[in-house]
């Protein structure tokens, strides 16, 4: 917060390194139980609720990850208090719109519930030190025969979402052959950034995966967004061991509680979870039946000389990076950068890969992975296809690449799985 009249800066909430075990209060402003701080995408289009049903008071309403949902939160500025205003237990993923008066317009969803919209009206009685919203559903939810559960990590900094079909139909069919849960495909799909986070908001591909018959497991690792600045700190000069770790140990844990079928194991991933991927092709031969990447980081080395944000490849690792004087690549930081790329694994890749490129990338060009199509044909262990889309970037969010990309990585498991 900034004052006009003594021109000072006041930080209303804290950075929270650890995520709290009690309400308390911290350097003036008063925080829930759980609080992980806040990481906040974009702000409402317009996120004030209106002074004159808050006691005169400005509040700010907004929605920030929290573990692996988005929550709703508000800020009353003058109290110097900080509320939640959705489910404590994570049951559903709230992205705040705009509010209006005393009106907050959202929406609702989950892993199985495509978005609803929900109206919350705000009011803060006058003998109250707490901001209410009553939510009231608009719209109604759809049955998309899904389910899915949070699943523990090894540590509290990390754990997934599973999302599977509620049973077996004439859809499921197509991958997931029989009735029993154990025999049932898995797709395991860590998220990129690595600093981002999969949350309960729905996803329009993990369902039309689950819908063709898999278990979708979203993994969220040691670095991920929502639980605590430590968690994201950790993962820096680890890239490359810790979130591989937690990924297996996620995807072991569904396998091992029949959830999925540990021979018709699969891996989707993109960008830094493509980065993931190949490194585990490399490094875990024979786990995944096949291994579909989208834009992936082959060599950190190629990538910060090229890249639209260099200083993501030395961050990572834990070099030093000035904005003001950029280093030189110097042959001890393309040693650091190789040791920790799939390239320097491409001889051990034997699992079958599909490579889906943007052209016009500037995150993660695209001449790394066509350099590593090209040594995965040569070294002829693995069974490799490469898709590249013309005058599309990193994201792959044209609506003919988001289509075929699908329909590739839906094909491709199937011949990896013999379907």
């Amino acid at each position: 917060m900034y004052e006009f009249a003594s021109k000072l800066t006041i930080p209303l909430v804290p950075i929270i390194n650890r995520p709290l075990d009690k309400a308390q209060s911290i350097n003036g402003t008063l925080l829930p139980e759980g609080f992980v701080g806040l990481y906040v995408d974009q702000l409402p289009l317009n996120p004030w609720v209106s002074s004159e049903h808050c006691n005169g008071h400005d509040v700010l309403v907004f929605a920030s990850t929290w573990r692996s949902t988005h929550a709703v939160l508000s800020l009353d500025v003058q109290a110097r208090k900080l509320s939640r205003h959705s489910p404590v237990d994570g049951t559903a993923s709230y992205s705040v719109i705009s509010a209006s008066g005393d009106l907050v317009v959202a929406t609702k969803s989950t892993p199985a519930q495509p978005p609803v919209l929900v109206l919350g009206r705000a009011s803060k009685p006058a003998d109250s030190t707490q901001i209410a919203i009553q939510w009231h559903d608009i719209g109604k939810p759809q049955d998309t025969g899904l389910e899915w559960c949070i699943v523990p990590g090894d540590r509290d900094s990390c754990e997934s979402i599973f999302v599977y079909p509620a049973k077996h139909s004439a859809a499921t069919r197509y991958f997931w052959t029989d009735s029993n849960p154990e025999s049932r495909p898995l797709v395991v799909q860590p998220h990129g950034g690595p600093h981002s986070a999969y949350t309960l908001d729905f996803s329009p591909m993990t369902a039309a995966l689950v819908q063709l018959g898999f278990g979708v497991l979203l993994v969220n690792f040691t670095g991920s967004l929502g639980f605590g600045q430590d968690a994201v700190l950790a993962q820096i000069g680890q890239c490359d061991t810790l979130s591989l770790n937690e990924i297996q140990h996620a995807a072991r844990a569904v396998q091992q509680s029949g959830g999925g079928d540990p021979a018709a194991t699969v891996y989707v991933g993109g960008s830094y979870s493509g980065y993931t991927g190949a490194l585990l092709a490399g490094t875990a031969p024979g786990f995944y039946r096949g291994i579909a990447l989208r834009n992936p980081v082959i060599s950190i080395g190629e990538n910060a000389a090229m890249t639209d944000i260099p200083d993501w490849c030395w961050a990572e690792l834990g070099l030093d990076y000035d904005f003001a004087n950029p280093p030189e690549i110097t042959p001890q930081a393309f040693a650091k950068m190789w040791d920790a790329s799939p390239s320097r694994l491409v001889d051990r890749v034997v699992d079958p890969m599909l490579l889906l490129l943007g052209a016009s990338d500037r995150r993660v060009p695209h001449q790394q992975s066509l350099n590593y199509y090209y040594r995965l044909k040569a070294a002829a262990k693995a069974d490799v296809q490469c898709k590249i889309y013309p005058d599309v970037g990193h994201p792959l969010d044209t609506i003919e690449a988001e289509r075929d990309s699908f329909v590739s990585i839906a094909r491709f498991f199937a011949k990896s799985l013999g379907k």
